[in-house]
């Protein structure tokens, strides 16, 4: 039988020296372990028998003092010679122990004669071993005094070594009891668990139990074909078997392995490169398994033992890094890894003679793989343990959120019945299903009715001809019964099988009556623009009308005296008129174009941006003084009020203010009888409020509402008025001032404004 955790054969004999017949001593001290001093001779040919062997002279067997001594794999045979002396009789056992070999041939020699003869080894029928025991071993019962010699012959295919011991009957059958002992434990514990985790597999369905049974089932198997328990009893009359058993067995554990670390793992869930580098490990162990039938033992057995051991580091990397990650099982997988890893490794240190402590292997690799059959079964418990919690948390968080979702939907139903925005289900006849409070309240009902009667014909019409499809969706705008104007949407739905329509509306009254002012103020702000263009049109028409006019008479002046001198018809008095006449056309004209000069002037200040102002801090004292000084050269009579003079942190455009307020003053000056203004100041912490009150005939009630639109005026001609003042004051409270002004009659033109506070950027 090949040994797969086996590398060497040490060849171990009791003699002082190669060349002294030294004969071992055997006293009543129940054991010796012959590991110090090796002799052994090298058959290359396989062609010595035992008569050759005996006349061979002890000069030519080779010796060593290193009980580590390995010879590898060969092809030769090798024999071993020990040499006993007896000083207490019995039954004495010679113990070729844990030493799996294909052939073995003990020979019994006293004074050159064999006494007896026995055949073992793995490619044996077990029937024909003297000691029916997995080992190789056999016995003699010896008297006081006698002396005799074994000759052990050894041949394999596998590593050679020969871990000997001798045996007085009662301890060997003491040890053999306690070792059998302790293998019923080890396969009895193997069993249990399989058997338990099966169960558990059909109890929970997780597949990471079957593959632990696979993985120790396999290690069992493996088990009994190494230390020959499984050719005992389980095919003894097949040693062909025993050359397949230990590397197939030897591989399917690996292989279960890799299966029952990926699933443990998780590895499925892993990133790329991890879960990649495993496939390709476990890809690599099966061109292994199918490699076994074409290759030699020798061969094959350590391509399986390098995939063991980058499995098991690789698993062991992983496990460390996921219990770093916070799971718990991943710990316990890594220490029975590690229990695996140790006894692989004591398995190999040994096949390779670095230590030739028998008793210790023997136990030793056995309860390193119980115990980590055992963390194997205890990784798995916790690891259902913590997905049990992580399934108990998920299941506590799903019933949270299903308790937010109740919440959120009854929520959901108090903001539908509540809402302003009317929602509605319609049947497919238009008849409303259902519908919240603000649907009737907007459509001026109180209780349900048809809402085919809010539309009209046209709209129904659509409605019936694209409800068929689909993605049906109306978007309109209607005018209620109370006159109101609503937006209503319109979807098609399926619910419980029935075709049906959502829909929702919404007041947009105030949405449609601010459409309307806007377009009002842009038709007012269009007509003051063409008033302002026509405005401006008919006052530059007159002057450049008069220049064009003195410009034709000028040269027709010219052309009449340029006549004149050419027929030497121009008298000296008719030049001089021609010449004053020019003059006086040209006087005209730069009158003329004065005018245009001081109107071009009297336009741009219709724009705010074109006049100056800063913002500043109010200083309500020095405006009252300039208003009275201004309306003192203007020869009108003022009364000015001031309610609550504190505008220490009032911003404003003060110049503004005053420009707008002197305009009117001078407007004052010119309608108002004896000339009489009142100018009332309310200031707040957020407004400056101006009431300008005059004595004046008013404003016509008819042309109060053009009062500021530009070039209104009601004294044009009079010293030129252009109308532009009211219209320059309003762009500056409006514009510059972001305030707020209107005009009425009240014995005279009222006018009030409102102007905030700035802040100062």
């Amino acid at each position: 039988m090949k040994n797969s955790l086996f590398l060497s054969l040490q060849l171990i004999i009791l003699s002082f020296s190669v060349h002294a017949d030294y004969r071992m001593v055997l006293e009543d001290q129940g054991h010796y372990v012959l590991s110090q001093r090796m002799v052994y001779l090298e058959d290359v040919d396989n062609a010595l028998s035992i008569q050759d062997v005996l006349n061979i002279p002890r000069s030519d067997w080779s010796h060593t003092s290193d009980s580590r001594s390995s010879f590898g794999y060969s092809q030769s045979a090798y024999w071993v010679y020990v040499p006993f002396e007896v000083d207490h009789e019995g039954l004495w056992y010679l113990w070729l122990r844990y030493a799996p070999l294909d052939y073995v041939r003990f020979y019994w020699v006293k004074n050159g004669e064999i006494l007896q003869q026995y055949n073992s080894g793995d490619r044996i029928a077990f029937d024909q071993r003297q000691v029916r025991l997995p080992e190789n071993v056999t016995s003699r019962f010896l008297e006081k005094g006698e002396k005799i010699s074994i000759y052990i012959r050894t041949k394999t295919q596998g590593s050679y070594r020969v871990p000997l011991e001798v045996h007085q009957s009662q301890h060997f059958e003491s040890t053999q009891a306690e070792l059998l002992t302790f293998q019923g434990i080890y396969y009895g514990v193997l069993l249990v668990m399989s058997v338990f985790n099966f169960v558990l597999y059909f109890i929970t369905g997780i597949r990471s139990y079957l593959h632990y049974v696979f993985y120790v089932a396999t290690s069992l198997a493996s088990r009994l074909s190494i230390d020959g328990t499984g050719f005992q009893f389980l095919w003894p009359n097949y040693p062909a078997l025993n050359e397949w058993a230990v590397p197939i067995s030897f591989w399917l554990s690996s292989l279960a392995f890799w299966l029952f670390s990926y699933t443990f793992l998780n590895l499925n869930k892993a990133g790329t490169k991890t879960k990649w580098y495993f496939w390709i490990l476990g890809a690599f162990g099966v061109l292994l398994g199918m490699g076994i039938p074409s290759m030699e033992y020798h061969e094959i057995v350590p391509w399986i033992t390098l995939f063991a051991m980058l499995l098991m580091l690789s698993s062991l990397i992983v496990s460390i890094f996921l219990t770093v990650a916070g799971y718990r099982y991943a710990g316990v997988f890594a220490i029975a890894t590690m229990m695996t890893a140790l006894s692989f490794a004591l398995t190999v240190l040994e096949s390779l003679g670095v230590y030739s402590d028998q008793t210790f292997m023997v136990y030793s690799y056995p309860l390193s793989r119980m115990f980590e059959i055992v963390l194997f079964a205890v990784a798995l418990g916790v690891r259902i343990r913590f997905l049990q919690n992580r399934r108990i948390d998920a299941e506590k968080e799903a019933i949270i959120h299903r308790e937010k979702s109740i919440a959120s939907i009854q929520q959901y139903k108090r903001l539908y019945e509540s809402a302003m925005t009317g929602n509605f289900v319609l049947c497919e006849d238009g008849q409303v299903k259902s519908a919240n409070t603000a649907f009737y309240e907007l459509l001026g009902e109180s209780t349900e009715s048809d809402i085919e009667n809010y539309f009209d014909e046209k709209i129904m019409e659509q409605f019936r001809k694209e409800s068929k499809r689909a993605d049906y969706k109306l978007n309109t705008d209607i005018e209620a019964k109370n006159g109101k104007w609503l937006a209503i949407n319109l979807y098609k739905v399926c619910i419980e099988g029935v075709d049906q329509f959502e829909g929702s509306i919404v007041d947009i009254t105030d949405r449609v009556q601010a459409e309307e002012l806007r377009q009002q103020a842009e038709t007012n702000k269009m007509k003051s623009l063409q008033q302002l263009v026509v405005g401006i049109a008919h006052e530059i028409n007159t002057p450049l009308g008069i220049v064009r006019t003195s410009s034709d008479y000028s040269r027709e002046i010219m052309e009449h005296m340029r006549e004149a001198m050419e027929n030497n018809t121009l008298t000296k008095s008719e030049f001089l008129d021609k010449i004053s006449a020019s003059s006086e056309a040209l006087k005209l004209s730069e009158d003329s174009l004065l005018r245009i000069t001081d109107l071009i002037k009297s336009f741009k200040h219709v724009s705010v941006e074109q006049m100056s102002f800063q913002l500043e801090k109010l200083e309500l004292d020095t405006l009252v003084e300039r208003l009275e000084y201004q309306s003192k050269l203007n020869e009108i009579n003022i009364a000015i009020k001031v309610n609550n003079q504190t505008t220490e942190d009032f911003n404003t455009f003060a110049e503004g203010i005053y420009w707008s307020l002197n305009e009117m003053l001078m407007n004052a000056a010119e309608f108002s009888k004896q000339g009489n203004v009142v100018i009332e100041f309310a200031v707040t912490d957020k407004e400056l409020t101006i009431h300008f009150y005059d004595n004046g005939a008013g404003v016509d009630e008819m042309d109060l509402p053009q009062i500021f639109d530009p070039f209104f005026t009601t004294g044009r001609g009079i010293d030129r008025k252009l109308g532009l003042g009211l219209y320059q004051v309003h762009n500056i409270i409006i514009q510059l001032l972001n305030g707020r002004i209107r005009a009425y009659n009240d014995n005279g033109l009222h006018f009030e404004m409102h102007i905030p506070v700035m802040d100062v950027k």
